[in-house]
């Protein structure tokens, strides 16, 4: 994990920072916050005890909602996130545009999961807290499945600690 991802970090995050991408991306926030608390009446309340430095944020995954309304809570709170993503997932339009203001770093399903985790920790060490969804697939059923390695190896390597998140009462839209 220490070794740098293939391009570089810079090449997934940095080219999509600057002023522009900024207004729209907070311009996306607003608006998806408020379509989230009128179709499913998001209330993010106030996360307690959230570590200060970098963290690896490990939420269920029930929606294609999912990622999209973890951007705006984690706007909502002041986290700067990255997210690990399969490109597979992200090949509409929209889905396209939301990589570049949502700082998700798609990963390709032939990649090693070395080369996935590799960005991941240049994240974590870039001062970005990741969110992965660490049974690497949605459920089917609701209930929390079998987690995947990647998000345990990356805590202990980088010595980072790993946030549960809970996401309930969007299985049932778009999932």
């Amino acid at each position: 994990l220490a070794a740098e991802p293939p391009g570089g970090l810079a090449a997934v995050i940095a080219a999509r920072q600057g002023p522009f991408r900024a207004i729209v991306s907070r311009g996306a926030g607003f608006f998806i916050g408020a379509w989230y608390r009128a179709s499913f009446g998001l209330d993010i309340g106030r996360p307690e005890g959230l570590p200060t430095g970098p963290c690896i944020f490990a939420p269920n995954h029930v929606s294609l909602h999912d990622g999209v309304l973890l951007f705006r809570v984690f706007q909502e709170i002041g986290r700067r996130v990255c997210f690990l993503a399969i490109r597979t997932q992200f090949e509409s339009f929209f889905r396209r545009v939301l990589t570049r203001t949502g700082r998700i770093i798609l990963t390709d399903q032939r990649e090693s999961v070395l080369v996935s985790l590799q960005y991941a920790a240049a994240a974590l060490r870039a001062g970005f807290d990741v969110c992965i969804f660490p049974e690497g697939e949605r459920s089917i059923d609701g209930c929390v499945g079998e987690p995947r390695p990647g998000v345990g190896l990356l805590s202990r390597e980088l010595r980072v600690p790993v946030v549960p998140v809970r996401i309930a009462g969007t299985a049932c839209r778009g999932s």
